[in-house]
């Protein structure tokens, strides 16, 4: 099996005992059985035992041998996707926010203008119309 990032030009990266012995030390690390079957498809013909147990091949995906297009079926998600299903099913959904009113639209389309204004006359203009506003709203 071709493995990103690894340096195919060392002495053992070709070693079948090596890899075995390699492989073992990880399934040891994460407690779970080794995979079964030949890991680049140069011993097809004598793969690892079976691991013990009916869920161990599912929790340990196997790497089919290159030429081959497998399908790996699985009956149950893992422990993982089971997790990352229920945390985005119980994940709260944000509502929506609410639609512009025409209003708001309008007052966001002076915001451009406003903002080219020098800091003085910006608040100049700020204040006629909260002026004009007041005065409109007391006269009615």
């Amino acid at each position: 099996m071709w493995i990103p990032g690894a340096d195919t030009s060392l002495h053992h990266y070709r070693n079948r005992n090596k890899k075995d012995l390699a492989w073992k030390k990880v399934s040891e690390e994460v407690g779970q059985s080794e995979p079964t079957g030949s890991f680049d498809g140069s011993e097809a013909g004598s793969p690892l035992p079976e691991p013990a147990g009916p869920s161990a091949s599912a929790a340990v995906p196997t790497v089919p041998p290159r030429g081959r297009a497998q399908r790996r079926r699985r009956e149950q998600p893992s422990e993982v996707e089971r997790q990352l299903l229920e945390a985005l099913r119980t994940r709260p959904v944000a509502p929506a926010p609410p639609p512009h009113s025409e209003d708001e639209l309008f007052l966001l389309s002076l915001v451009p203008s406003l903002q080219r204004l020098p800091p003085q006359t910006k608040n100049f203009v700020k204040f006629q119309i909260h002026k004009l506003i007041y005065e409109s709203s007391s006269s009615a």
